[in-house]
């Protein structure tokens, strides 16, 4: 069965893949058959090693799907140094020097590989616009992995992004805990911007000084999506950003479950106060049990920018990605 999906994976998506990869772009018709016809692929589970330091490599790979780590090991301790996703390559600091594995990789998720061998990347080489991307990443990685020793306080932050799988998020709450003084302000401004249900919980995964909160992530691959069964969860066409429909959220809580970061909540929805002074909650006729609905951060897309953020007067709290916690770590 796999060699029958690899087949056609060959035969109708390959060659349109190669095409639309600027690492590609120069390539004619007969060297995109080529690779077409003789490249491999490969399969990992997560944090399944694909490459090991010190070893030996003769191959090039693209990932087609998923997201991969790069360590090194520092005395007696491995540190993520790098996150790779869908697009990006690596082992050309191997088939352009002795072969031997400068960093190890593995999968951070279930990824999807395709390798080259030598003699197609050597072709691959020849070619202007590739060569150049190849050349420039490889000395950029270089770069990166020099001076290691020093950078261990900044790799460690890294690191524990990388194992916790931060690298997946496009909008990640970070908040520096030497600024901020617990007053709250910012989850009175969600409350406030989201009719009494503030989206994030201040509490989280910690770090040092850095803290991140259980608040969505909007992430490249939202695992919350898949089976939702109403198509509440969507993306916005303008930004991307992943977000509920409460209308049409049936409040099976799938969405909830699927999420491995723990930042879907599904609520109650308020309807109003009885003369006892209770809360009433909206229900169904034939079911006496309160109407869920998953609620998680919405980046305050109707605003603009999130309110949380604008209102902490401490400057403790950002919006980044996983890259721009990358460079700031590097820097």
């Amino acid at each position: 069965f796999k060699e029958f999906i690899e087949d056609r994976f060959r035969q109708r998506s390959l060659a349109q893949f190669l095409k639309a990869d600027p690492l590609f772009s120069q390539c004619d018709k007969e060297f995109v058959d080529e690779i077409t016809l003789n490249a491999n692929f490969y399969t990992y589970k997560p944090l399944e090693p694909i490459l090991v330091e010190g070893d030996d490599n003769r191959e090039f790979f693209i990932i087609l799907s998923g997201f991969v780590k790069l360590s090194m090991r520092i005395q007696t301790q491995d540190f993520n140094f790098h996150a790779l996703k869908k697009g990006d390559f690596f082992g050309e600091m191997e088939l352009m020097s002795d072969g031997k594995i400068s960093s190890s990789v593995t999968a951070i998720n279930n990824v999807q590989l395709l390798g080259l061998k030598q003699s197609l990347f050597d072709k691959l080489l020849e070619l202007d616009a590739p060569r150049e991307i190849i050349t420039q990443t490889a000395r950029k990685r270089k770069k990166s992995s020099e001076g290691m020793e020093l950078q261990v306080g900044s790799l460690s932050l890294l690191s524990f992004g990388v194992d916790h799988q931060l690298v997946n998020g496009q909008s990640i709450m970070v908040i520096n805990l030497d600024r901020c003084t617990r007053c709250d302000d910012c989850v009175t401004a969600c409350a406030t911007a989201h009719d009494g249900y503030p989206r994030f919980a201040r509490e989280g995964k910690k770090i040092g000084n850095i803290m991140f909160p259980h608040s969505c992530m909007h992430c490249v691959d939202p695992l919350c999506m898949d089976g939702c069964p109403s198509g509440a969860l969507h993306r916005s066409k303008e930004k991307g950003e992943v977000l509920i429909n409460l209308d049409t959220c049936v409040g099976c809580t799938m969405c909830e479950t699927n999420c491995i970061y723990d930042n879907i909540v599904s609520l109650p929805i308020a309807e109003g106060v009885d003369p006892s002074g209770e809360i009433e909650y909206k229900s169904n006729p034939s079911n006496p049990k309160p109407i869920l609905k998953a609620m998680k951060c919405d980046l305050c897309v109707e605003t603009g920018d999130p309110a949380c953020v604008r209102s902490c007067p401490h400057d403790a709290m950002k919006r980044l990605t996983f890259d721009e916690i990358f460079n700031s770590t590097t820097q």
